[in-house]
């Protein structure tokens, strides 16, 4: 850093120097810093001694600046009076307030804008320097001295802010209405200036328009590569010849000048503003994609609505207008071959890319190397680009799919409904066929309603094949698995890392460039563009091969997207006919009932006949046989009609009647629990399962008949980190009883040995996946070696190796059985497994051997050696599997390694062994195989990170399944009060929920999907609804479960609540603002004062209320909603959190001091630990 002349002055009393800023003609400007206050501003000195004249120019410009008060110029301040002495010439100080983003040539000068700036930016730079020069001119000020030094940029509030400075060179209008004075610099100068004309304030729009452009393209109009003194002689020899409507003229590679109307391509400047419905005709018109099959999507998967304004692409209103892409699909295409069209080639870049050796001028290549780094870095832009709108169809993809899995689940409640409906009508009509024959040798009986009964049964009969959705469960199915795979695989990630190299390498190729032009007699260098050019060939052919990647991938996103769109009509026809049959069942059973009535009328007629053969003593044994049997499965059958026996009245068989059909309903409760019960069994992404018994509601089973209420079985699932545990992480609680816990690792081959046993096996497990570059002190205490895979059951038994763990399995849980029951095949099996490790070393040696440069060609070899004896075992078995016709022990304790086959290039050894190869063929068909295993994309991308290293254990983690029924899940982070208010409010309740926390520096794009703004906390519900915003999630879960209200019954106190909450939302930002501001040493005693206030307005509401809580004298909602953010600084509210302490929902919820300060560290450090204290 160059210092100022005299050292004495960097300390001035509390105010120290830091930097020189720039230096004008007549002076410097340094950065001064006020050590107590931190205050910082620029300070203006005079370093020469001046004549008269320039004195008063001196003079005139702080004058001048003093009196100015607007936003875009710099404004001036008081001198501090510690620095009164270090004024020279006796000339005053120049105190400003200082921009800490430097000056516009800055900007301009950095590589990636030698093409121009973005146009937000330009817009941004039009809007502000126009309004300054405005206000200038409006107080009778002409700048005369416009140039990008000076223009500054100020950050206001998260906004770039340009301002004017330096006005040397102004002119108060207030002392003549015309100027003659040649001032200013001569590459920004108005025509008027060069040919001595009298001027007034145009000669500010003359160097304002002279800057736009340069910002427009990046490069000055006229002759922009001259040095001042050539562009004189040029612009008045030739330059000003140009016609009116000539906005710029260079000079070609022959030395001629030639002139334009438009601007230079390239540049960053889009075609004028248009409605959606215009731009999607312009599509039509240009790609001749018809309007119905234009799909714009924005880059969170939504699909822009042609009702809504242009605003609604603008998502957050924080970045540039110009970095919202709208994404552009054709819905009749679900295969993508690309490329576009190529991006255009500069003319002067297509010319050294023909003529890579022609030697050029420095000063002539200083532009066309600029322009080629502008293509460069568009390149790899659109492929940027590119991969945005991949993501925007990905998360498009994952929006349907919701609206899928909440069909599916809708399709599922219906069937099952059906299901039990059909099951208890046949159960119960064929019952009353049976009675009814019985019963007929009383004169009960019509044939009509036999006919009509049995009819009724045809069609109960027909309509199970309704019910049956297993083939659409099946598609659906293996849609989820297909979009899993697709968020698994590697191309669904940012493949741009070489072209971010290449443009790297282009940007230090211009610096080199810009380095030898400021060398002494530049414009006698010469270069050739060979590395240049060579840089744009590698920019464009390995665009080429991510694009060719890109596109495959999109390819399958929108197939998979087009088969859920083909799905919804067949998941429509059939949920009709479901409802359809589910009617016919309803009208059938509610004639069928009609008809028992009318039975029961001729029974009660015949009522006499019968109380006269009982007096007699006599009952035929056909008859007495009928009533026992009537009377003993009466329970059971609805409407059975039990014979009346002596002395019964009409009244009291109807009471009987009413009897029968109240046990009716406990059997369709019974009938109804059977069929719905499911086992819903829900896998995240570190392999913990937790199994949750939904059982449906069948309440509606039939009309008039009361509905039941399920227990709750789950009060609260904590669904489990997406992480793997490292060192420092909480050691996991006891094993669930009736589970075992797997400790594993997902990508390791012994670890998915035991993995393959328990799915095979239908095991009850548990999951947790464990770092093995960092274990944790926990396992290392279970498993002294620190090995997976390793067992632990809930007795607290440990066992590891994964050969002996498969073993145990086998014996404990014997119901399927893996091992040969015959000893001696299974020490056959334990003989060839004895064998196989041997031959597992080689899949490490020989591709550790080949990124080393090795010669592994014997070592490959020996592994096809090994590999011939076991093809040879299978010839002799001639069975499909090494233990025979079906998969056992041994054939799952093989497997991994050949998974891994193609990732560790090793596929061709199998090339001469077709009985192993067809085994292995066989092996993918094995349903636990398949859900054990991983792409090959994935392994890929898995492997490269163990060989460089780094291995990347969580890769490639799905997104969780849909929320159980019966179940609300909660997206949260742990240590986030707004999701506390949530997670308060559901445990008060007592609602049954799971958690899933959200790492929210790395949000996942299935999160982005259901929440686009991604905050938590957010609420989603087994129909797919999501709700966000912790009020609106706290007062959604009062609406939906109103077993336990939180909120008043009363209409005003309810609104009193709402505007304590609304007073309330005003002291967060307080809270945030004193740690923030405490984290970077600034002085918050303001803001602490702000905080104060407002908090003593809380303890008002208190005080006046005479209440413990805020609602009353119990926790109501507003209390819940204020404690996650409060302090206590006033009596009554340290009183309220006392009592808050005591609460059962806030001692579920809430940290100890010490974790919340260990994660408060880690969030200030900008790398918050969201896992600490689990």
């Amino acid at each position: 850093m160059e210092k100022p002349p005299f050292r004495q002055n960097q300390v001035c009393g509390s105010w120290i120097m830091k930097e020189r800023l720039g230096t004008g003609g007549f002076g410097h400007v340094y950065l001064y810093q006020n050590q107590e206050t931190s205050e910082k501003i620029a300070v203006k000195l005079c370093r020469l001694e001046l004549n008269a004249k320039n004195k008063d120019r001196w003079s005139r410009e702080i004058q001048i600046m003093k009196k100015l008060k607007h936003l875009n110029v710099v404004t001036a301040k008081d001198v501090p009076e510690e620095m009164m002495h270090i004024a020279l010439n006796d000339l005053p100080l120049l105190a400003m307030e200082y921009c800490s983003k430097g000056d516009l040539r800055k900007l301009l000068s950095k590589p990636e804008n030698c093409c121009g700036l973005k146009e937000s930016e330009v817009l941004a730079l039009l809007n502000d320097v126009g309004s300054g020069i405005q206000y200038l001119h409006e107080n009778k000020i002409i700048h005369r001295d416009l140039k990008p030094e000076n223009i500054v940029l100020q950050d206001i509030n998260g906004k770039q802010v340009h301002k004017i400075i330096d006005l040397g060179y102004a002119k108060d209008l207030d002392q003549g209405s015309l100027c003659t004075s040649f001032v200013g610099t001569l590459q920004y100068l108005a025509p008027e200036l060069f040919e001595g004309k009298s001027y007034t304030v145009t000669v500010d729009y003359w160097s304002f328009g002279t800057m736009i452009f340069e910002c427009c393209c990046g490069f000055r109009p006229f002759l922009h590569n001259l040095q001042p003194v050539q562009w004189y002689v040029f612009w008045t020899s030739k330059v000003r010849n140009k016609g009116p409507k000539d906005i710029m003229a260079v000079e070609d590679m022959n030395g001629e000048v030639r002139f334009s109307t438009h601007l230079p391509y390239p540049n960053n400047l889009s075609s004028p503003d248009e409605g959606l419905h215009s731009l999607q005709q312009r599509i039509e018109t240009e790609t001749r994609i018809e309007l119905l099959n234009q799909e714009l999507l924005q880059e969170t998967g939504v699909m822009l609505d042609p009702r809504k304004p242009a605003a609604q692409c603008v998502l957050d209103g924080v970045r540039g207008w110009d970095s919202y892409i709208v994404y552009l699909f054709d819905k009749s295409l679900t295969k993508y071959s690309g490329p576009l069209t190529a991006r255009k080639l500069p003319e002067s870049v297509n010319f050294i890319v023909r003529e890579t050796k022609t030697q050029l001028p420095l000063s002539a290549l200083k532009k066309v190397w600029g322009e080629a780094v502008s293509y460069i870095c568009g390149l790899r832009e659109d492929y940027s680009r590119l991969f945005q709108g991949q993501r925007a169809a990905m998360l498009s993809l994952l929006r349907y799919n919701t609206n899928l899995t909440r069909y599916k689940n809708m399709m599922f409640s219906f069937s099952q409904q059906l299901k039990a409906k059909l099951d208890f009508f046949k159960s119960s009509i064929q019952y009353d066929l049976e009675k009814y024959s019985d019963q007929m040798q009383y004169g009960i009986s019509s044939e009509k309603m036999l006919k009509a009964w049995q009819d009724n049964e045809e069609k109960a009969a027909a309509f199970v094949q309704v019910a049956e959705i297993g083939h659409l469960d099946e598609e659906i199915m293996a849609l989820h698995s297909e979009i899993v795979e697709l968020q698994r695989s590697p191309y669904a990630r940012r493949q741009g890392d070489v072209m971010e190299q290449l443009q790297e390498r282009a940007i230090e190729l211009y610096r080199q460039l810009k380095a030898k032009c400021k060398m002494p007699d530049p414009q006698h260098g010469y270069s050739d563009s060979s590395e240049m050019v060579k840089v744009i060939v590698q920019t464009v052919q390995n665009q080429d091969r991510v694009l060719r990647d890109l596109y495959a991938h999109l390819s399958k996103i929108l197939l998979s997207k087009q088969k859920i769109i083909d799905l919804f009509p067949k998941i429509e026809r059939t949920l009709e006919s479901i409802k359809e049959a589910d009617s016919t069942v309803m009208q059938m059973q509610i004639k069928r009932q009609r008809e028992f009535w009318h039975l029961l009328k001729i029974a009660c007629a015949q009522n006499t006949t019968r109380s006269s053969v009982s007096q007699s003593g006599e009952m035929p044994s056909s008859l007495s046989t009928w009533n026992q049997t009537q009377a003993q499965c009466s329970s059971r059958l609805p409407m059975s009609l039990q014979v009346p026996q002596e002395g019964d009245s009409v009244n009291h068989l109807l009471e009987e009647n009413q009897r029968y059909l109240s046990q009716l309903t406990s059997l369709l409760q019974e009938t109804t629990e059977e069929k719905s019960e499911s086992i819903m069994l829900i896998k995240y992404n570190n392999g913990i399962q937790i199994k949750a018994v939904l059982t449906s509601n069948f309440n509606s089973a039939f009309a008039g008949l009361p509905s039941t209420t399920t227990p709750p079985l789950l009060i609260k699932i904590m669904a489990p980190s997406q992480k793997t545990l490292g060192k420092g992480s909480p050691a996991p609680g006891p094993v669930p009883k009736d589970h075992i816990r797997l400790y594993s690792m997902r990508f390791c081959p012994f670890a998915q040995r035991t993995r393959l046993v328990l799915i095979a096996k239908g095991i009850k497990h548990e999951i947790i996946n464990v770092h093995l570059k960092e274990k944790p002190d926990w396992f290392l205490a279970k498993n002294p070696l620190g090995l997976v895979p390793t067992l632990e059951t809930p007795s607290g038994q440990v066992i590891y190796e994964s050969p002996i763990t498969c073993e145990y399995l086998d014996e404990v849980y014997p119901e399927k059985k893996l091992l040969p029951s015959d000893p001696f095949e299974r020490a056959q099996q334990k003989m060839l497994l004895e064998h196989y490790s041997k031959v597992t070393p080689y899949f490490y040696k020989i591709p550790v051997g080949k990124a080393k440069g090795e010669d592994v060609s014997a070592l490959e070899k020996e592994l096809e050696e090994k590999f011939a004896q076991f093809n040879e075992i299978l010839v002799n078995k001639k069975t499909k599997f090494f233990g025979g016709d079906s998969v056992t022990m041994i054939d799952y304790l093989m497997w991994p390694w050949f998974e891994r086959l193609e990732v560790m290039d090793l596929k061709h050894c199998l090339d001469r062994t077709p009985q192993l190869k067809r085994w292995t063929e066989h092996m993918l068909e094995d349903p636990a195989v398949q859900a054990t295993m991983f792409s090959t994309d994935t392994h890929k991308v898995f492997y490269k990170s163990f060989m460089e290293g780094n291995p990347d254990y969580d890769y490639a983690c799905p997104a969780p399944g849909p929320v159980p029924k019966g179940l609300i899940r909660l997206y949260s982070m742990r240590f986030c009060p707004f999701a506390q208010r949530a997670r308060l409010v559901l445990t008060a309740k007592g609602i049954k929920h799971e958690i899933i926390n959200i790492h929210l520096k790395d949000k996942p794009d299935w999160f982005l999907a259901k929440n686009p703004a991604g905050t938590v906390p957010v609420l989603e519900t087994s129909s797919g609804q999501v709700i966000y915003e912790s009020p609106i999630t706290c007062e959604y879960l009062e609406d939906a479960y109103p077993e336990k209200k939180l909120c008043p019954s009363d209409p005003f106190e309810r609104a009193q609540q709402r505007m304590l909450l609304e007073h309330y939302s005003k002291v967060i930002p307080c809270f945030y603002s004193i740690c923030m501001g405490k984290n970077k040493g600034q002085d918050v005693s303001a803001a602490e004062a702000e905080f104060t206030e407002k908090v003593s307005k809380l303890n008002e509401t208190l005080a006046k209320n005479k209440t413990k809580y805020f609602g009353g004298d119990s926790i109501t909602m507003i209390d819940y909603l204020i404690w996650p953010c409060c302090l206590a600084n006033t009596p009554e509210l340290r009183k309220w959190i006392e009592r808050m302490y005591e609460d059962p929902a806030v001692k579920a919820t809430m940290f100890s001091s010490e974790d919340h300060k260990v994660f408060f560290d880690s969030f200030m450090a900008g790398n918050p630990n969201y896992d600490h204290g689990l």
